[in-house]
């Protein structure tokens, strides 16, 4: 089960100091992490719990965000999460951060997820972000080290099959249209720039 806690949604705001201005016990959003973590794991000891976090939300200096969400991770490592997705940004700031395109380049939020993993190896640590070749990413890191995979399986579903099959050159390439962010765009459905099928 994941907890999303990025992108500007209720959660993301308890744990940006910017934002969250509380003076109680939840001024701290770590504990209402937590919180949620001890709640599920009462309800069944048997749900793996994931927890969904931007790296940082673009309202700071990139090194001091880094730094505080740093030791938020460290703390919920410790709070019944057994993975943590690394995503970035807030909608209402800069969905760049969130939906990473060409000009961010290649595996953006890679090199986090591999010191993360490196550093706890008691949790698993997803990574998304313009990833590229699957048989590439295998060899980036710990072995509790996973990934995401959206826009590529958009614009084309084989994309796994193809890329793990050496088929790389018959991958149909997503070209960062914008289409699938449907919502967005007040659109109705997911579309797809190069899918028609979608």
């Amino acid at each position: 089960m994941q907890i999303h806690a990025a992108h500007g949604y209720l959660l993301a705001n308890l744990l940006n100091r910017v934002i969250n201005k509380r003076t109680d016990e939840f001024g701290n959003g770590v504990n209402a992490l937590a919180t949620i973590a001890r709640g599920i794991g009462a309800l069944s000891a048997g749900i793996v719990l994931d927890v969904r976090l931007s790296l940082f939300d673009g309202l700071e200096d990139l090194a001091h965000e880094l730094e505080y969400r740093a030791l938020q991770m460290a703390e919920l490592t410790q709070c019944g999460y057994k993975m943590v997705s690394l995503s970035a940004g807030m909608y209402d700031v800069d969905r760049r951060m969130i939906y990473p395109g060409e000009r961010e380049g290649k595996r953006v939020y890679l090199p986090y997820g591999v010191k993360l993993a490196a550093r706890y190896p008691q949790t698993v640590w997803n990574v998304a972000g313009n990833l590229g070749p699957i048989a590439d990413l295998v060899e980036q890191g710990p072995k509790n080290l996973s990934f995401s995979i959206g826009r590529p399986l958009i614009a084309d579903p084989e994309f796994v099959e193809k890329s793990l099959s050496g088929r790389e050159s018959e991958i149909v390439q997503c070209r960062f249209t914008g289409h699938c962010h449907y919502f967005s765009r007040g659109k109705t459905q997911l579309e797809c720039g190069v899918n028609p099928t979608i």
